[in-house]
């Protein structure tokens, strides 16, 4: 897991991540707050992900990548 609190007036945001991914791990997402886009499919090339909508409250929130995965698999971003 690698992420970051990010310090934000509160309001609803749209969160973006370039990432690449070599596939089948058992489980990899990056997300914002309680919301998140799967990304344990390979992605060869460049791939910009979205995650909308994500409401921002007590200033702050938790943005990142998670992954669990077996040896050789990866995910970049």
């Amino acid at each position: 897991k690698t992420y970051q609190q990010v310090d934000l007036p509160d309001g609803l945001y749209n969160f973006y991540g370039w990432v690449r991914s070599s596939g089948g791990q058992n489980e990899a997402y990056i997300y914002a707050g309680d919301r998140r886009v799967d990304i344990n499919e390979a992605i060869d090339d460049w791939k910009l992900v979205t995650i909308e909508d994500v409401m921002v409250t007590d200033g702050q929130i938790e943005v990142g990548f998670y992954s669990d995965a077996e040896a050789d698999q990866w995910v970049f971003f």
